[in-house]
């Protein structure tokens, strides 16, 4: 119901907004009857406003502030002389954002940051994972439990005092290839719930690498890139954040004690591992994931960027240096551990499993390249 809502809104803005666009181009024309003209538009976009205020109850969102500001902008181009047409480009630039505008104005939760991550018997780390994450600042989790049989599911088990305070929707999901099912149901579900939504794995830490906000972080990688897809009529719907790959730091059983504590040897930048990425997203701007649990596809006007702002196509950014932020995708931990993970398989599609022969080319993969560099960026963590 609320999906339906919505989208009646987008299309009463999508309209409104065709409809200013074009009566804003006949400003450029208007000469002597640009007074009369701009106060048609001016008072179109007021009666919009109101619209939206007594309507659908947007009163001070961004989608009035931007309502305002176009005002404002055709104000001051009645009163310069001559004519000075960047002001109306400009106007034309607010205009074309009201729908990025209405998609973070409406929100029925407060959520900053949700994360939607799949599980499958990984009651040993989860909690590290939720602590970790609810401590740099993730307001909700989307626990999605592939059919685990390790107990995680008990109620008195470790995610009781999460569900307890309402930090975690826990949501069992058993079978094969359900990874990209699991994100779309969260997408479709959870879109109004949050501002930002993630989708990471349990073995991957999304990491702030300085000591900023997180929110805030999201907040200016979102506008930073917006400001330079503006060139292309474009708006950023989601945020590529790059892997850091962890191997096994010498580790050939499983030790006791932190996966942070225990792992700080990762593949170097430029390693092509490091090229993927995972994505953070305005949910109510993505459409579905398709192809890939990595990235989504977006609705009309809206790509995936860097944190710097660079178009990001696919799956892949083999410039991500990684400045705010990153995941660390703790990809073996011990040597045993992989190896049973190798055979386990994906959540996200069936391959047929690995030869013992592969399992070992694997192995010897993660030794010579996944441990090259010390990295103890999550030491200020481990207390």
């Amino acid at each position: 119901m609320i999906q339906e809502c919505y989208n009646m809104l987008e299309s009463i803005v999508r309209e409104k907004q065709e409809l200013i666009l074009h009566q804003v181009r006949n400003l450029y024309q208007a000469g002597v009857t640009k007074f009369d003209t701009a106060a048609r538009i001016q008072q179109n976009i007021i009666d919009f406003g109101n619209e939206m205020e007594r309507e659908f109850h947007l009163q001070d969102s961004e989608l009035l502030e931007n309502l305002q500001l176009c005002c404002e902008l055709l104000y001051v181009y009645c009163s310069t002389s001559p004519e000075d047409h960047s002001i109306l480009e400009n106007l034309n630039g607010k205009i074309e954002n009201w729908i990025p505008a209405l998609s973070r104005s409406v929100l029925i939760k407060n959520n900053g940051l949700s994360l939607v991550v799949i599980v499958f018997n990984e009651i040993e780390y989860i909690e590290e994972w939720l602590a970790y994450h609810f401590y740099i600042g993730v307001s909700h989790i989307y626990l999605y439990d592939n059919g685990s049989t390790d107990g995680l599911q008990d109620p008195e088990g470790v995610l009781k005092k999460y569900l307890e305070k309402g930090l975690v929707t826990y949501i069992w999901w058993p079978g094969k290839e359900m990874q990209l099912l699991v994100y779309n149901d969260a997408l479709e579900k959870y879109q109004f719930d949050t501002k930002y939504m993630g989708f990471i794995d349990a073995d991957e830490f999304l990491v702030p690498v300085k000591d900023m906000d997180l929110c805030e972080i999201l907040d200016k990688a979102f506008q930073r890139s917006s400001k330079h897809l503006a060139n292309f009529r474009a708006h950023c719907g989601g945020i590529g954040v790059n892997w850091r790959v962890y191997g096994t730091s010498g580790h050939v059983e499983k030790p006791e004690g932190l996966v942070m504590e225990n792992y700080k040897y990762r593949a170097a930048d430029e390693h092509e591992e490091n090229a993927h990425i995972k994505t953070i997203c305005n949910p109510r701007v993505a459409k579905k994931f398709e192809f890939h649990p990595h990235t989504v596809t977006y609705k009309k006007g809206f790509y995936c960027t860097s944190e710097n702002g660079s178009y990001i196509p696919d799956a892949f950014f083999y410039d991500g240096i990684c400045r705010w932020l990153r995941i660390n995708h703790y990809y073996s931990k011990s040597e045993e551990e992989l190896q049973a993970r190798l055979r386990r398989g994906k959540a996200c599609w069936v391959k047929d499993p690995l030869t013992e022969q592969g399992i070992a080319d694997r192995l010897e993969t993660v030794r010579q390249h996944f441990n090259e560099v010390y990295d103890p960026i999550m030491e200020r963590y481990i207390p």
